[in-house]
């Protein structure tokens, strides 16, 4: 049976400062609707109530497997 996870984080690229994002890691979640309803919880905090509802994102990971450098030939000297 595969085990998912959910991860929700907020972005967004700053208008005074186009080059850095700025990115809060916000939660992890057994369920898509647990991490929607944490959206729901973070729009009402400062910090987040004055931006759009698009700059939060929820990703979806396997347990126990890579979700990133899974190239066997990617050498770090």
């Amino acid at each position: 049976m595969t085990k998912k996870y959910y991860y929700l984080t907020h972005w967004y690229l700053s208008p005074d400062d186009t080059e850095n994002a700025n990115i809060k890691e916000l939660g992890i979640y057994f369920s898509r609707e647990s991490a929607e309803n944490a959206i729901n919880h973070y729009m009402l905090l400062p910090g987040f109530k004055d931006l759009p509802r698009k700059f939060f994102r929820i990703g979806e990971c396997i347990l126990d497997k890579d979700i990133a450098w899974t190239d066997e030939e990617t050498v770090f000297d």
